[in-house]
């Protein structure tokens, strides 16, 4: 038993990481199922991050409180926005 001590941070760093993602997954399944149905109408949000290379970002919805990815190639960190969605 005392043998194992050695590996078990990486193995506990492991399982954090596969936790994490796990979690991720499930949040944008829900986040997801909350827009369906609602393509095409019109919500206020605030731009949280900005991929410049890819021309992405992401944007968290006031309501319903919702994460989102956004393509836009001018977007600016903090920037409030009206956005349509296209899809969920």
């Amino acid at each position: 038993m005392i043998e194992a001590l050695p590996s078990l941070p990486d193995t506990m760093s492991r399982a954090a990481s596969i936790a994490g993602s796990y979690e991720a997954a499930c949040r944008d399944v829900i986040e997801a199922a909350i827009l369906t149905h609602r393509e095409g109408e019109l919500f206020d949000g605030v731009v949280v991050d900005v991929d410049t290379d890819n021309g992405r970002g992401e944007l968290q919805l006031r309501k319903p409180a919702v994460h989102a990815r956004i393509d836009d190639r001018d977007l600016q960190a903090g920037e409030e926005i009206q956005v349509r969605i296209g899809s969920a």
